[in-house]
């Protein structure tokens, strides 16, 4: 109880004013790169004369980063303004600084403001206020340097998922990294660098909400041969327990198979031939080739593949949506748009959706007639 009590008077600071009171309150003054400090503020009118405003205000900086997480005002049954307001604030570069907020404070006598609510509008222009800016004591503060060169600041876990370890040539294997934790905003653009050889399509979703972050991380990887997902590897730093720690996620050997050629059947001289074997073989083929010679005559009921792609194609919405689609149905064929779009989401091209799909439907049915002719 009296250690809690020294830090309450150590941290915080108490101001009476004519007109108000507050507080502000820190949690540390002592941190390392990116350790989040908190800082509270609270205030309370006193005057019951005038109509006040309040505006607490941290000024920017290159030397840390500032995030309001929580803000409370109400007012009393006499009118006057209780404030309370949280932050999280994050140092950027090692060595000390005096962080300097200050307090502009807005009065306007109830005079004043009844003839603004109640003025005509030849008369009400706007409520003049007779504005006050106090500069606060300064904080003073100490930013250590890390022993080690870490990628994560904070308590985080990572997980993964793999939806296969086997494909083939025209498939994808899935893999999806999950980074969630409480800490500073996790500054990672992607985690894997594949091969040139491998065909690697990843799509990045955010989550934040105050101190808390989660990073998803959905990956498609395909090609030609065997490839290898390399090991994932982050250091990272816990102030709370100032301990370092590792998160990693294994490296996994994808095999790629490869299309068997079909041989004809060698029948050997003196085998034995299995004749109802054979039998069974023609009479699946004639079923099957009449049953295709059938389907001409009957009436289309619905659409055929081709055209339930090409619906697809036009209903996306969204260069991601689009992308996609076009992994799915053959990403060899596509590469052209698939490149296009990775542009589009990654790279800030400015390449038009609308455009890129109406060149798409023109070269895919163009190909679909030359297909057909050929055949």
């Amino acid at each position: 109880m009296k250690h809690s009590l020294l830090l309450f008077l150590l941290f915080t600071r108490l101001f009476s004013f004519d007109d108000f009171d507050y507080a502000l309150d820190v949690d540390k003054r002592e941190l390392v790169m990116k350790e989040a400090m908190t800082l509270t503020f609270s205030l309370s009118q006193k005057n019951t004369i005038d109509v006040m405003n309040f505006d607490f205000i941290i000024p920017p900086s290159d030397v840390y980063h500032v995030e309001l997480i929580e803000d409370e005002e109400s007012k009393d049954s006499k009118g006057r303004v209780h404030m309370h307001s949280k932050y999280l604030l994050y140092p950027l570069k090692v060595g000390n600084f005096s962080l300097k907020p200050h307090l502009i404070i807005k009065k306007a006598s109830k005079e004043e403001l009844k003839k603004f609510v109640t003025g005509s509008a030849d008369e009400l222009m706007y409520l003049r206020t007779r504005n006050q800016d106090i500069v606060l004591d300064s904080i003073d503060i100490s930013v250590k340097v890390l022993e080690r060169n870490v990628t994560l600041v904070g308590d985080y876990t990572l997980s993964y998922t793999i939806d296969k370890q086997k494909i083939a040539k025209a498939e994808q294997v899935n893999v999806v990294y999950t980074l969630s934790g409480r800490g500073y905003k996790p500054e990672l653009r992607a985690l894997l660098d594949m091969p040139a050889d491998v065909d690697a399509f990843m799509d990045r979703e955010v989550y934040d909400k105050n101190i808390f972050h989660k990073v998803i991380f959905n990956y498609a990887l395909g090609g030609s041969s065997d490839f290898v997902i390399p090991k994932i590897s982050l250091l990272a730093y816990n102030p709370k327990s100032a301990e370092y720690y590792t998160l990693s996620a294994p490296k996994r050997e994808i095999k790629v198979e490869i299309e068997r050629e079909q041989h004809p059947i060698m029948i050997e001289k003196n085998a034995e031939i299995d004749w109802w074997r054979y039998l069974n073989y023609l009479l699946l083929f004639v079923a099957g080739y009449l049953t295709q010679k059938s389907l001409k005559y009957l009436p289309r009921s619905s659409l055929c593949k081709e055209e339930v792609f090409i619906q697809s194609v036009k209903r996306q919405k969204s260069a991601k949506g689009m992308l996609k689609l076009l992994l799915v149905e053959d990403s060899n064929t596509f590469k052209t748009e698939i490149e296009k779009l990775e542009g589009m989401i990654y790279h800030d091209s400015d390449y038009s959706l609308a455009a890129l799909k109406d060149e798409f439907l023109k070269r895919y049915l163009s190909q679909k007639s030359d297909d057909i002719i050929t055949t």
